[in-house]
């Protein structure tokens, strides 16, 4: 679709290995270093929407994403978030959470969070060093 945002090519995107997925870093204003976003190359609104390829796909991207992002950043934790209430083209949030942070659950994924460009861009390379 010409006016979605996740239809369009990213400006920098992490190699994932998945011909159904793009994994892109989250926006800067709105996520630490390392919070990634995974969406569907194709246009489709949620998870029920998916094929049963993609399906498959989006588990087994997240079980290769989940120990790289860990190992990338010290999370502790990882979460996903997803509601494409904004943007409708299924897409999720990938979120760690480090040890040393108080906040935990939705407190913390509500709380604000920003990052530079060059934060992001050395989060991804390190994300993208444990996924080779």
């Amino acid at each position: 679709m010409a006016d979605c945002h996740f239809c369009a090519p990213p400006d920098e995107e992490l190699e994932c290995g998945d011909p159904h997925f793009r994994v892109t870093h989250a926006p800067l204003d709105r996520a630490r270093p390392g919070t990634l976003i995974v969406a569907t190359r194709r246009h489709v609104l949620d998870f029920g929407d998916l094929s049963g390829e993609e399906a498959a796909g989006f588990g087994a991207l997240l079980r290769r994403l989940y120990p790289a992002v860990r190992a990338a950043t010290g999370a502790e934790r990882v979460h996903i978030v997803a509601t494409m209430d904004f943007v409708p083209h299924f897409h999720v949030w990938v979120v760690p959470r480090a040890a040393a942070e108080p906040l935990r659950g939705i407190p913390y994924l509500v709380s604000p969070a920003a990052c530079t460009r060059q934060d992001a861009t050395a989060a991804l390379e390190r994300i993208g060093a444990q996924l080779a």
